[in-house]
């Protein structure tokens, strides 16, 4: 289920197990990385409406390139 937040409104979807089980896959590799204090940056589409860019190593990075 997705819940959107700027229109209160939620979205139900269906998963087979094999796709719930590569998600829970990324959940946990995700968790293990933050716990361990990893966090690659990973430049792409979003990186210009994230509020973080002004501070993200990989955006100094590519402006100083």
């Amino acid at each position: 289920m997705f819940h959107y937040l700027q229109n209160n409104q939620r979205q139900e979807t269906t998963r087979e197990a094999k796709q719930l089980d590569e998600a829970q896959k990324i959940v946990q590799e995700t968790a293990a990385d933050i716990r361990a204090g990893e966090f690659p940056a990973k430049p792409g589409f979003v990186c210009r409406n994230c509020a973080y860019r002004p501070i993200c190593p990989a955006h100094e990075e590519a402006l100083s390139a």
